[in-house]
């Protein structure tokens, strides 16, 4: 019997690409993490508070329209996303995904942009064995959890200037 996991289609997205952006009172966030100097918080940024290195520095989408209720997940958590597909189509021009993650938290909004390169079920569990041998994938999961429980406004970016802090003393 297959797994059914292998009839799904992957994202391997880098962490850089995986972004927390707080929220303002009338809940807003800024559409383009370039065009704001407020200090988002970035997948990598709790990767590297949980000593994972580069290469693992990755997160994993399972896009599957037909055996979940939800069509994009984060694979080790099941938070669901949002996606918006792809770009369209334009000479020359790479497609691109966007997703944004459905969770309780309104002060937790996680979104990432990645090119459209669906990965295979083996690709996935290539990655999840290196880290289990590295001796990584506990600390890998805590980091996922993390960017999912973390929960930052405009109104207090002096929670996120502590949240750096704390965690550049800790290194």
């Amino acid at each position: 019997m297959k797994n059914k996991d292998s009839k799904c289609q992957y994202l391997i997205i880098d962490a850089k690409n995986v972004v927390n952006y707080p929220i303002d009172v009338l809940h807003r966030k800024f559409v383009s993490y370039n065009k704001c100097d407020k200090p988002f918080i970035d997948l990598n940024e709790v990767f590297e508070k949980y000593d994972i290195p580069e290469e693992y520095r990755l997160f994993v989408v399972r896009i599957n329209q037909f055996i979940s209720r939800y069509e994009c997940q984060e694979y080790l958590t099941e938070i669901p996303f949002d996606y918006t597909g792809y770009t369209r189509f334009k000479k020359n021009t790479p497609k691109i995904i966007r997703g944004r993650a459905i969770t309780n938290n309104p002060n937790n909004i996680i979104e990432f942009e990645t090119p459209m390169v669906f990965k295979n079920f083996h690709d996935i569990t290539n990655f999840y064995v290196s880290l289990t041998n590295d001796g990584l994938f506990d600390r890998y999961k805590m980091a996922l959890l993390e960017i999912f429980s973390l929960s930052f406004s405009y109104d207090n970016l002096n929670a996120i200037k502590k949240y750096r802090h704390i965690n550049k003393n800790n290194s």
